[in-house]
């Protein structure tokens, strides 16, 4: 009985809180939840001001619909160049792809330009905004690899690589056939290294040094690539970002005599 007294003046002395107590936590969550909530708020603010699509002039030039040697007309398991990441998946699903599941990521555009207002400027935010850099899918024995580039919108792709294992590989004269049948005829004559390209490379160069889009395909060891090289795209995302960094430089003080 005792010890049931004493557990019970226990539980009132240590358990219960005074009011004065209680007032000051609640004032505290509150101050709290509105600290939050204003920070939430600047953050989601800030996220739509660098969030804005990018606008270009494409250095490869307008594009030409009906041109079946552009590579930004071209696509591998349906995805093309400049799609968002849904788009991309959708292509993909439809194709008949499966996703492998999380691959790789990079920061974000805006959690780059976050970073550099905290290094530059000492800015207090968040600055671990990421990114995926690589979609990977698969169909049996085919593989589909998918690059992305971070832009102010959310990443857009800015590579395709198709790859046939080897057991499940076709002869190189019925991929040679099946790849003539969906892109056409290239501008080049080397069948070991097919190439596709824009009106503005008619010299074509080669992966990786490619300045401009351009799509290769090794019928000999069943790979494709489409890549979306463009430095008009380049160009502009520099310009882009160095205004959004600069955005929240301080202002230079004044002199005061």
């Amino acid at each position: 009985m005792r010890l049931h007294l004493v557990t019970a003046a226990c539980a009132v002395a240590l358990c219960s809180t005074p009011a004065a107590a209680q007032t000051s936590d609640l004032a505290r969550s509150i101050v709290g939840l509105i600290g939050n909530a204003v920070a939430t708020s600047k953050q989601r603010k800030i996220t739509a001001q660098l969030s804005a699509p990018l606008t270009y002039e494409e250095a490869a030039g307008p594009r030409d619909l009906a041109n079946r040697n552009d590579p930004r007309n071209l696509d591998i398991g349906g995805v093309r160049l400049g799609m968002s990441i849904v788009q991309a998946q959708s292509a993909l699903r439809a194709a008949g792809y499966t996703d492998r599941g999380p691959q790789n990521d990079q920061p974000s555009y805006i959690g780059n330009v976050m970073w550099k207002w905290q290094t530059e400027y000492d800015w207090k935010g968040n600055t671990n905004d990421r990114a995926p850099r690589e979609l990977a899918w698969f169909k049996g024995n085919e593989e589909i690899f998918v690059g992305l580039i971070a832009l102010p919108d959310g990443p857009r792709v800015e590579y395709v690589r198709y790859q046939a294992r080897e057991e499940a590989r076709i002869s190189k004269d019925d991929l040679l056939r099946r790849i003539l049948a969906k892109y056409g005829e290239p501008v080049n004559e080397d069948e070991t290294e097919l190439r596709w390209c824009t009106i503005k490379a008619p010299d074509c160069e080669a992966s990786p040094d490619n300045e401009f889009p351009l799509l290769t395909a090794w019928p000999g060891n069943g790979s494709i690539r489409l890549s979306g090289n463009d430095p008009g795209l380049q160009a502009a995302l520099e310009q882009r970002f160095k205004a959004d960094v600069e955005s929240r430089k301080p202002a230079d003080v004044a002199p005061s005599f």
